[in-house]
């Protein structure tokens, strides 16, 4: 019961996050960073710390995005190269690089703006 309210859960939350970018194709979550130097992603792509992707659940893989910082407007392109887990609905996750192009890293968390690029 317990697994079918969960799923039932993130289909939902899921849904909601889907239908703010039908509406806007802009969304505003929270942005960490990691460091997977090395490791492969959920796409099959070797991560680099010098590459600026990310990890998002809400969109496909290879989607492309312009992140922007609220706090200082500034922006990177990174691509989706990576998941993250289901506990995370509200969250994205940058590589090294592409974090560093809109915050600086002490900071760990910052609320950005994405918006789907085509």
């Amino acid at each position: 019961m317990k697994n079918v309210k969960t799923n039932l859960m993130l289909i939902v939350l899921g849904f909601i996050v889907l239908t703010s970018f039908t509406k806007t194709n802009t969304t505003t979550c929270i942005a960490t960073w990691y460091d997977m130097h090395g490791r492969v992603g959920a796409s099959g792509v070797r991560m680099h710390r010098d590459s600026a992707t990310c990890a998002y659940n809400a969109l496909p893989m290879g989607t492309k995005l312009l992140i922007t910082n609220t706090q200082n407007n500034k922006e990177c392109v990174a691509i989706i190269t990576d998941r993250m887990g289901n506990k995370t609905p509200n969250r994205i996750d940058l590589s090294y690089k592409a974090f560093g192009n809109i915050a600086n890293h002490s900071q760990g968390v910052v609320t950005v703006k994405i918006s789907i690029l085509k």
